[in-house]
């Protein structure tokens, strides 16, 4: 046999040695059987390319996360902007998890900086979800996005009833607001953390700005103080109401 034969039917012979083991190697690492991605009802999946060894139906049927076109939008003469979005689970089968962004531009359309958090959406629910900042400029509207949604079966991650909140105070001084209360948790399980919004309004219910923040660890059967500050304005001691003061609570 010819030499340079030789060596074509050699190389030939341990490029497909190559091939199969790197085929048995992806196949080994591949989180699902081949048979979930062929577009076919087959072994033991009970709809196309779901259930059975697949991932379930119910999370593969998903409808995507929704955001409320308009976002709440506040600006203080000083620069200070909040913004307030809300997100909305329709899956009733399935919890969410997402990175959200707020993008914030002036009154040309120009864009100025970008607003970003992380949260938990459970099933079939909306959750409002909150940012704050100083701009060098006027914020003239503001949009909502999502990135990289996760999810889960709602059956290994069921919801918790919200805690309760009590015992607001509202305390207004030298122009600087700040708002205090309890979180109660009336669940035998401990909250891992759950999200504050509050969104001041004046004696006519017009919204004129908001705050947030988080409180990890909430207790069995126990009360948990929160605290939010809001910078130094004019505002809130000339028009806020705060016998209109919302404070809204989700469980992350």
């Amino acid at each position: 046999m010819p030499r340079q034969l030789k060596q074509f039917l050699y190389g030939t012979l341990y490029l497909g040695i190559i091939f199969l083991f790197g085929l048995w190697i992806f196949r080994g690492v591949t989180a699902q059987p081949i048979s979930c991605i062929d577009g076919t009802k087959n072994g033991g999946e009970t709809g196309i390319d779901c259930g059975g060894s697949c991932v379930s139906c119910a999370l593969k049927n998903l409808s995507p996360l929704k955001t409320e076109a308009r976002v709440r939008l506040f600006n203080l003469p000083s620069g200070a902007v909040s913004v307030v979005g809300e997100i909305t689970n329709t899956n009733f089968s399935a919890n969410a998890s997402a990175h959200y962004i707020f993008d914030l531009y002036n009154e040309t359309g120009t864009f100025l900086n970008s607003l970003s958090g992380s949260v938990f959406v459970p099933a079939s629910k909306k959750v409002m979800v909150y940012e704050g900042g100083v701009q060098t400029q006027p914020v003239a509207r503001a949009t909502l996005r999502l990135e990289s949604p996760t999810w889960e079966d709602a059956a290994f991650h069921p919801l918790g009833t919200a805690p309760r909140v009590e015992g607001v105070t509202t305390t207004i001084s030298e122009g600087r607001m700040r708002i205090e209360g309890f979180l109660r948790n009336e669940t035998p399980n401990t909250l891992s953390r759950a999200q504050v919004i509050t969104l001041l309004s004046d004696s006519s219910l017009n919204e004129l700005f908001a705050g947030g923040t988080f409180v990890d660890n909430l207790t069995p059967f126990s009360s948990t103080p929160f605290t939010i500050l809001f910078p130094s304005d004019t505002l809130f001691a000339r028009d806020v109401d705060a016998q209109n003061t919302r404070v809204l609570v989700s469980v992350q």
